[in-house]
């Protein structure tokens, strides 16, 4: 017969606040041509809280998109300064640049959907129509 399983306690997570430290700590990573999630790795929080302190913190967002500027703009001196480099892997630089091309869509937010309701009454159409026949005959 087995012991029975202690069922652990769930502590609950303690909410994450954008820090000014965090913008320094993923600038730097940014700086070397870090992606995101080394970004966020480098401040100890999850995809999914780094996605809620975007859409609820503007210094969080704007953080992580100068961030991504920065990141891209390593990404590309490295190619510039590579040119003549035989030996650079010139296939990293592209699948590492092409990542930032989600970034450059803008993102279309001016999009409503609008719904009119139209009623057309065809019995009194047909009605008109039939009434129209008989009058020519």
């Amino acid at each position: 017969m087995t012991a029975p399983v202690k069922k652990e306690k769930k502590v609950p997570a303690t909410k994450v606040h954008w820090s000014p430290d965090f913008t320094t700590q993923i600038m730097r990573v940014a700086e070397c041509g870090g992606t995101l999630a080394q970004m966020y790795q480098s401040i100890g929080i999850s995809t999914t809280t780094a996605l809620r302190l975007r859409k609820e913190d503007p210094e969080a967002e704007e953080a992580f998109s100068k961030a991504v500027v920065a990141s891209q703009a390593w990404w590309e001196r490295q190619g510039v300064e590579n040119l003549e480099n035989r030996t650079y892997n010139s296939r990293l630089f592209e699948i590492m640049t092409r990542r930032f091309a989600e970034f450059q869509q803008p993102k279309d937010n001016n999009k409503v959907e609008v719904k009119n309701e139209v009623v057309i009454d065809f019995s009194g159409e047909v009605q008109k129509l039939i009434q129209s026949l008989k009058d020519v005959n």
